[in-house]
């Protein structure tokens, strides 16, 4: 199972990786025996150096038919087992938000020498905080994998607005169905790769006091005052997830689930002469999500091998997360 692109430099031994939770994420096989497309087995695959050995999940059939589909023959059913009968490199934590925390600090102390995480992380900002110290006193590299972050056509959108093409930010709008924790988490980081000031919340919706989800609308404001308006498409028949960059020069528009990006910029308008429409100028490539997951894959075994930090740092995740924390503190707060 080692990668098939280009051999490493250094020609050294693949980095072993193994697998925590064998889900859907992480490539478990659904829909007819195929898994989704985009997955943490699929990056094993595609990059270089790396090869995938074992795998853990309490549920046996899942483990199994991973094993049978991936060629993964080292199973076990607690990964702590796992972790006491390999030598690991590499982890990739694709268990449930809520174990991610002790799956990760168990990794640690086994030493393994990197760790990539499913987002949120752990889901709650001081448990990140304090599993990204851990990880940083111990010296193994941690990549969190809010998939956005690692594809290139988020990236090249985010270097555009960052060079300045858009202009000046003046307003973001965006929309997620689900709760604020779940969906909602990508959208707030998004927001935060897009535009990387430190967000307070002005306002949100109401949330039942000692709730600590839900579907909360939320408007957001800068330091320099511009405003983010996030808000739930509530008991919809549909998927959505969509961000707008509204800048002084021209619009950003993630699309379709955040997978089609657009951007649109000021063109005269033949019929009103002195007036300027927003006309598409650009579309990024629309095929490039799927392999997100090799980006943060390979930018990991690029940590280990060279000592090169990755682009993205865990931190992020922890910044997004007390965002979206103050968002839920405040949504209470209206209940009270």
């Amino acid at each position: 199972m080692t990668g098939t692109g280009a051999p490493t430099e250094n020609s050294s031994p693949p980095l072993r990786v193994a697998m925590a939770g064998c889900g859907l994420i992480a490539g478990g096989p659904v829909r007819d025996g195929r898994p989704i497309r985009g997955n943490h087995a699929q990056a094993c695959r595609d990059v270089a150096g790396v090869e995938l050995v074992a795998a853990s999940d309490p549920n046996v059939g899942r483990l199994n038919a991973f094993g049978a589909y991936w060629g993964v023959g080292r199973l076990y059913g607690d990964v702590g087992d796992l972790l006491s009968h390999e030598q690991v490199d590499l982890l990739i934590v694709a268990t449930d938000p809520q174990s991610h925390l002790a799956v990760s600090m168990a990794a640690v102390e086994a030493g393994v020498r990197g760790i990539l995480c499913e987002k949120p992380l752990t889901g709650v900002a001081a448990d990140a905080e304090l599993l990204c110290s851990r990880a940083a006193q111990a010296n193994i590299p941690l990549v969190a994998n809010f998939s956005r972050r690692w594809d290139t056509s988020h990236q090249e959108l985010r270097h555009l607005i960052e060079n300045g093409l858009l202009g000046e930010p003046r307003h973001f709008t965006g929309c997620y169905t689900g709760t604020l924790r779940g969906n909602g988490t990508h959208l707030v980081d998004t927001l935060r790769m897009m535009w990387p000031v430190e967000w307070r919340t002005d306002w949100a919706s109401f949330l039942d006091d000692g709730v600590v989800d839900g579907a909360v609308a939320a408007e957001l404001v800068s330091p320099t005052g511009t405003r983010a308006n996030l808000f739930p498409i509530v008991d919809s028949a549909y998927f959505v997830f969509e961000l707008q960059f509204f800048g002084s020069k021209g619009r950003a528009r993630l699309l379709s689930q955040g997978n089609d990006l657009r951007v649109d910029l000021p063109a005269m308008n033949p019929d009103f002469p002195g007036y300027c429409y927003l006309s598409q100028a650009r579309e990024l490539p629309r095929d490039s999500m799927p392999h997100s997951f090799s980006g943060a894959l390979r930018a990991l075994e690029r940590a280990v091998r060279t000592g090169e930090k990755p682009s993205t740092p865990a931190s992020e995740a922890v910044h997004s997360l007390r965002l979206v924390e103050s968002i839920i503190s405040t949504a209470a707060r209206v209940n009270s």
